[in-house]
């Protein structure tokens, strides 16, 4: 499934069978300048029924001078059976300004225990708003079919709203064939009650992750948009589950998910989601968005139709164009310069250009003379002259017949 890859992990030895023990990943010292970094690291947990095996992140301060860790501040805990996946856990952080990064594994007194971690990395800014994993992806695509579609657990946005992703493997029924889909979705949340309606001036980011090693070279596919009235009513406060979704159709070439980059690692694929809320940029800069507000991309919308537990999303009737503005044409009369006018400047302007050039070209002729006239000069002098080398005389051709002679 998708490209070969080579690499490493760590992985934590559970073959004694001590229940208790402890190993410490530490990182080496790390600077940051930000206030907040985004963690991110894969892990695999496929532990024993009743195994009490956990692991742990702590951010650690240290001492400067030494880097010796003086104290360390528990970031997430990851306990319990997580199967026989790779996961992703993805984090924001608030770590000091110099730190180490401690991660410990504890065994139970199980051999068959299953501790790894892989793919370390910290960005200094901080993460997106949420993410989720599709496992088992080649099985998905053997399994589902053009307008087959999955949904991603519940999710929130910073301010709080709640959301889902309808994610179609192999499209929906609007979509070209070879290209999945994907679209946002409100869902019914703990918060409603108490949020601002419309979800409107919201930038929506959906990406497929590049699982690459290197944080710094990864390239996500992803596309964005801005919420506004032209959803409607996909962004008001939703009265059942979930409302329609608004997205792409043609998100991605499954041929470039398939085969290009990092998309696919361990046969899973991650979708990352980021949510901007701009309501107080726009307040605080309304003079910006006095003008009508340039037309939104090309989406389709799916409207949702709740009649049970397995919703049926129908594509819309009205799919979102452009409209161009139209100008309206003016009488030949109101025309504010004549055309015998314009004939007359242009063809003054010609004269003026063919005069200039002119100029121009005698003088180069002239120069070019001179110059010719310098060359020749010079040349007949040399003849007339012994020529020098690096200080070596050699003689005339006149001179040498002369001694001949």
């Amino acid at each position: 499934m998708a490209k070969q890859t080579q690499g490493s992990y760590m992985v934590f030895d559970t073959s004694k069978k001590v229940a208790g023990d402890v190993g410490n990943l530490v990182s080496m010292r790390l600077k940051s300048r930000n206030v907040k970094q985004c963690l991110e690291f894969g892990y695999y947990m496929d532990l024993v029924a009743g195994s009490s095996a956990a692991m742990a992140v702590y951010i650690g301060t240290i001492d400067q001078s030494n880097g010796d860790i003086l104290s360390a501040a528990p970031v997430v805990t990851i306990s319990g059976d997580h199967g026989s996946y790779w996961n992703t856990e993805r984090l924001t952080i608030q770590a000091p300004e110099k730190y180490k990064l401690v991660i410990a594994a504890k065994s139970d007194a199980y051999t068959d225990d299953v501790v790894a971690i892989d793919d370390i990395s910290i960005l200094d800014k901080p993460c997106e708003t949420a993410y989720f994993t599709i496992n088992d992806f080649s099985a998905l695509l053997d399994s589902t079919a053009k307008g087959d579609k999955l949904y991603s657990p519940l999710l929130y946005t910073d301010e709080g709203f709640a959301f889902k992703i309808m994610f179609f493997p192999h499209g929906s029924s609007s979509a070209v064939d070879g290209y999945m889909s994907m679209y946002f979705a409100i869902a019914q949340g703990v918060n409603d009650d108490n949020l601002q309606w419309p979800f409107y001036d919201q930038v929506i980011k959906m990406s497929v992750v590049d699982q690459g090693p290197d944080a710094l070279t990864r390239m996500n596919q992803f596309s964005q948009y801005i919420t506004s009235s032209a959803g409607d009513p996909n962004f008001d406060q939703p009265t059942t589950e979930i409302n329609g979704g608004w997205g792409y159709s043609n998100f991605m070439s499954l041929n470039d998910m398939l085969n290009t980059r990092n998309f696919i690692k361990n046969d899973a694929v991650v979708i990352s989601i980021n949510v901007r809320d701009m309501r107080a940029y726009k307040r605080e800069h309304a003079s910006a968005f006095a003008e009508p507000e340039p037309a939104d991309p090309v989406i389709r919308s799916y409207e949702a139709t709740h009649e049970d537990d397995t919703t049926e999303h129908k594509d819309s009737d009205h799919s979102h164009e452009i409209s161009l503005p139209i100008f309206p044409c003016q009488d030949d009369d109101d025309d504010s310069v004549s055309t015998s006018m314009v004939v007359g400047i242009t063809l003054g302007s010609s004269l003026l250009i063919f005069i200039v050039m002119s100029v121009i070209l005698m003088c180069t002729t002239k120069a070019h003379k001179q110059a010719l006239a310098v060359v020749v000069t010079a040349s007949a002098r040399a003849n007339q002259n012994s020529s020098h080398f690096n200080n070596l005389t050699y003689e005339a051709e006149d001179n040498l017949k002369k001694v001949k002679a």
